[in-house]
């Protein structure tokens, strides 16, 4: 089977260590519209699937046509409505990396309307993880609204770590927040993962305290401007961030730890 670019290419980007998604292959460059003729191949391939009771070839379709525009995304949303958990997860996953307005319309309307995907022990984190990777401002509220009463840290890493993955200044800022307003033991308890985001997002390290981050930010955020590509950070946090995204990287020779990340 021929692969469409935008597959392609977010499978280069996913070895050279840029998040897998069109969304960020189209920052690098310009990425061509999928044909006629794959959206044909795609629709054709995932309408005979669901013809099917066969879970599997659901899922396979689900998992190889990314095609994205609305007709492939109102199937990954019939994968969405299945009862199959398995079916669930390939649409959740096909919908965190389909790059079409529609895909993230229906997360944002999944996230809202549905309680029990969105608590969900495993599909919930991917949820918020499919959010995240659109790397989309309009998310920022739903991925940090009440993000301290989730149950497991699963679900906190996620949504901050989606908070991350979005490259604006309202990001930064809604992590600061997050620093702020809760008991002081309940943001400790989620200190690496709070410094580990922010990093992502300014390059910057503070360490694990709050009051480092909040006294550094009352200091700069006048002028701070957000660096325009993720720097890279210490290697044990380096590989934290890529195990999450499933990002594969490799680390320029002789790079010494401590030159990632800057005070």
């Amino acid at each position: 089977m021929r692969l469409p670019l935008w597959t392609l290419l977010a499978a280069s980007l996913a070895l050279t260590g840029f998040p897998a998604t069109a969304a960020a292959a189209a920052q690098e460059e310009r990425i061509e519209a999928p044909s006629q003729e794959e959206i044909d191949e795609a629709v054709t391939a995932l309408r005979a699937a669901f013809a099917q009771k066969d879970p599997e070839l659901r899922i396979t379709a689900l998992n190889d046509h990314r095609v994205p525009v609305p007709e492939v995304v109102a199937f990954q949303a019939q994968g969405l409505r299945s009862k199959d958990l398995k079916i669930k997860q390939a649409a959740l996953d096909a919908l965190r990396f389909t790059d079409h307005e529609d895909a993230l319309r229906l997360l944002h309307k999944e996230c809202k309307r549905s309680s029990s995907l969105r608590k969900h022990e495993l599909l919930g984190p991917l949820l918020f993880k499919a959010i995240g990777q659109h790397g989309d401002p309009s998310s920022l509220s739903l991925l940090s609204d009440k993000i301290y009463a989730e149950r497991s840290r699963e679900f906190v890493r996620a949504r901050l770590f989606g908070i991350a993955n979005i490259r604006d200044r309202k990001a930064l800022e809604t992590l600061i927040e997050l620093l702020r307003g809760e008991r002081i033991e309940v943001v400790k308890r989620y200190s690496r993962d709070l410094r580990l985001s922010l990093m992502q997002l300014t390059g910057v390290d503070r360490g694990e305290s709050p009051d480092r981050w909040r006294e550094w930010w009352s200091e700069n955020k006048r002028d701070f401007e957000l660096p325009e590509k993720p720097p890279l950070m210490p290697l044990d946090l380096q590989r934290s961030w890529d195990a999450f995204w499933g990002i594969r990287r490799a680390m320029p020779r002789g790079e010494r730890r401590e030159d990632r990340g800057r005070d």
